[in-house]
Formats: structure tokens, C-alpha cells, sequence
């Protein structure tokens, strides 16, 4: 073991200096990958939500569905029309193909 003199006149030893900063760099890497893991269990959460219940409209005559706003919704004649409350998915699941001007 090497040892320095310090001004006060006790020894340093260099390992347990080194242990020390071994242990702090080692605790802010858990700190980082504790973060990192938050950051990406809210960005599933937020994109869970984005996935969940929105309300499209149908033309039960060319099985496309519409965000409610698109243009397209328009055109659709009132016997063709219907409304769906679910997930992307679940529209795709029912037979319906999104629209290609608002992809919903």
C-alpha cells in the first residue's frame, strides 16, 4: 500500500481515495440508468394513451375510417355513416382500412 502525508501530518491512502470515486461514479450510473428507465416507462404510458379510445368516423359503404375532422367525412352520404369509439386497432380488427388523407 502507498500512502501520502497530508499537511496535517496524517496519511492518505490512495486505494481507499479511489474506492471512494469507484462508488460515487458507480452510484450516479445507477442514478442515470434509474432515470433513463423512468423516461422510457413514461413515454410507453404516453403512448399507451395515445392508443386508447378515440372516436372515428366509418363509411360503412368502403369500410374506411376517418378522423373526425378529415375532409373526406364530408362526402360520406348520411346511410354510409356511423361512429366508432375504440382504438386504432381495434377499427383495423373490424374489417375497417384508414383513410389516406388523415390517416388516422
Amino acid at each position: 500500500m502507498r500512502g501520502e502525508s497530508s499537511a496535517d501530518g496524517t496519511i492518505v491512502n490512495d486505494t481507499s481515495a479511489q474506492e471512494e470515486t469507484k462508488q460515487s461514479t458507480s452510484t450516479s450510473v445507477q442514478q442515470e440508468e434509474t432515470q433513463q428507465s423512468t423516461d422510457t416507462n413514461v413515454q410507453q404510458e404516453e403512448t399507451q394513451q395515445s392508443a386508447e379510445m378515440q372516436t372515428y368516423v366509418l363509411n360503412t359503404n368502403t369500410h374506411k375510417f376517418h378522423k373526425p375532422g378529415c375532409y373526406s367525412v364530408e362526402k360520406i352520404k348520411p346511410e354510409n355513416y356511423a361512429e366508432f369509439t375504440g382504438t386504432r386497432e381495434e377499427a383495423i380488427a373490424y374489417g375497417y382500412d384508414p383513410c389516406k388523407n388523415c390517416n388516422p
